[in-house]
């Protein structure tokens, strides 16, 4: 993640700010899960490339288990995010994220979490549509969910998640996703 002042003109060059954290939203939420204490595990794809390599190098540096990532032909899923002072804009391309799917999930080692974060799911097409039931079936085990649901491509907003809302415990969004989903501007000062 990088920080423009301002975005650059077309032909021209823009100073960055911060530091380069390649790994994404479900990796930095488990390793903050570790560095609180908790125990972390995560699942999803990446391709047998640097950026894959980098990934299954950086869970296991911050203490995450790495049993859940699978390995795919297909290149690591990337996101490049731009941050201004008011707001993050995303660059996405999907990578081997678009065939992530339930099988690639041990569900016995998801049953033993006691919370589950979801993450992007609108950048995890396959996942969603093969697991629609998930998140009724974790919370009926007593699971504590959380999602940060972020900004859908595609435009299909609610539908592709609309069974999950009544089983999070926990629901992420900026003020962009926020209007986009509720179709209502927020206040000035929210």
């Amino acid at each position: 993640m990088v920080g423009v002042a301002t975005a650059p003109v077309a032909g021209a060059t823009a100073l960055v700010t911060g530091r380069l954290l390649p790994t994404g939203g479900e990796l930095n939420t488990a390793i903050a899960a570790r560095k609180l204490g908790s125990s972390a595990r995560v699942f999803g794809r990446v391709g047998d490339d640097l950026f894959g390599q980098y990934i299954k190098r950086r869970t296991t540096q911050g203490g995450v288990l790495a049993e859940g990532l699978v390995e795919s032909p297909w290149p690591t899923g990337i996101s490049v995010v731009l941050t201004s002072r008011a707001e993050r804009s995303f660059i996405y391309h999907p990578g081997c994220n678009d065939e992530f799917c339930i099988d690639d999930v041990d569900l016995v080692l998801l049953g033993m979490s006691r919370c589950v974060h979801f993450s992007d799911p609108f950048e995890l097409p396959n996942f969603i549509r093969s697991a629609p039931q998930l998140p009724h079936k974790l919370a009926r085990c007593g699971c504590v969910l959380s999602m940060d649901a972020c900004w859908d491509p595609s435009s299909t907003w609610l539908s592709a998640i609309q069974d999950c809302p009544p089983y999070l415990d926990l629901f992420f969004c900026n003020r962009a996703e926020s209007e986009r989903r509720t179709q209502c501007p927020l206040p000035a000062d929210w």
